[in-house]
């Protein structure tokens, strides 16, 4: 069985891992944002306020067990859902600026790790003072839950749609490519092209683009490996294009189709882990990883084309 003093280190160390998750949350939300509903009716700074409130009642009960008192919080007021105690606590706070906000939350954290600490040789046995001291963690954390989804919202909407038009892209894709014989696929028709090499093309330019938005989720600058940018982007492309069509030029259709797969799958994982790292402003139509996220675009260069090519030569689509 933990001694005291170990007890009362892991119940701190659980409260304080939370609130470095909130505070690194909470850092993310752009200043314009502070103002938006975010739970209910409460707007984020209310939230905050809320969290510091809740803390430092947590932190006055215990101060009360500690001397041997019932566990009572100020203006609480009788047993049941605190839900007026919780409006005069963002009331009181609502001049407050940010900054006033996230020091009343470090001020509320000074006094709870103090009170529990005040309760040492209590929390084993005293069912109230363990709630009070470990209910921070819990309290936050289903903040932090909403606040997370809350924040993450915005940029979720955008990935749901890029992924949706990526998907129907593809599918309009694997269809033109389609009930075609292994002679039709290699016929070259485009320029140097054929079927295989325009496969082999998209694949590495979606796998290129998944590695860019792996890296941008990384807090990295993208650079997508075999693209030198340190020419000029007509003949970084055409370096690029070579090279992919060059490693695969052996590879058998079902070889290709499967590395195309897998690129789609990998490229997908890419864009769902922007969600929560990303800024949603850096998703924006024109940034760099709206423009890596889109694969669609790059598969609609290509199907017309496809299409076309497959009419003039009467292969029924």
């Amino acid at each position: 069985m933990p001694d005291a003093a170990s007890d009362v280190d892991a119940v701190l160390a659980a409260n304080a891992q939370v609130r470095s998750d909130l505070l690194a949350a909470l850092a993310r939300v752009p200043e314009s944002r502070r103002e938006e509903l975010a739970l209910g009716e409460w707007r984020l700074r209310d939230v905050v306020a809320h969290m510091a409130g809740a803390q430092d009642g947590y932190a006055e009960a215990l101060e009360h067990i500690a001397r041997g008192e019932p566990p009572l919080i100020a203006d609480f007021g009788p047993p049941g859902p605190p839900h007026e105690w919780n409006g005069r606590v963002v009331a009181r706070s609502s001049d407050w600026s940010w900054t006033q906000l996230v020091e009343a939350l470090d001020a509320a954290r000074v006094r709870h790790e103090a009170a529990v600490r005040g309760c040492r040789g209590l929390l084993a046995g005293d069912e109230r003072a363990r709630f009070f001291a470990e209910n921070v963690a819990r309290h936050e954390g289903q903040h932090l839950a909403a606040i997370r989804r809350w924040l993450e919202a915005p940029l979720r909407e955008q990935v749901d749609a890029v992924l949706e038009a990526n998907r129907a892209a593809r599918a309009e894709l694997m269809a033109a490519l389609d009930a075609l014989t292994a002679e039709q696929r290699r016929e070259v028709w485009f320029g140097d092209w054929s079927l295989h090499e325009i496969v082999a093309h998209i694949g590495a330019w979606q796998d290129g683009f998944a590695i860019g938005l792996e890296q941008i989720a990384a807090g990295q600058r993208p650079a997508i490996p075999g693209f030198d940018a340190s020419v000029e982007d007509a003949e970084a492309v055409d370096r690029f294009n070579a090279a992919a069509v060059e490693r695969t030029r052996g590879q058998s259709w079902e070889s290709l189709l499967g590395m195309l797969r897998s690129a789609r799958e990998r490229h997908e994982r890419a864009i769902l882990a922007l969600v929560g790292p990303l800024d949603p402003a850096r998703f924006e139509p024109g940034r760099a990883a709206r423009r890596l996220a889109d694969a669609a675009e790059h598969d609609h260069e290509h199907i017309p084309a496809i299409l076309e090519w497959r009419r003039s030569r009467g292969y029924r689509s």
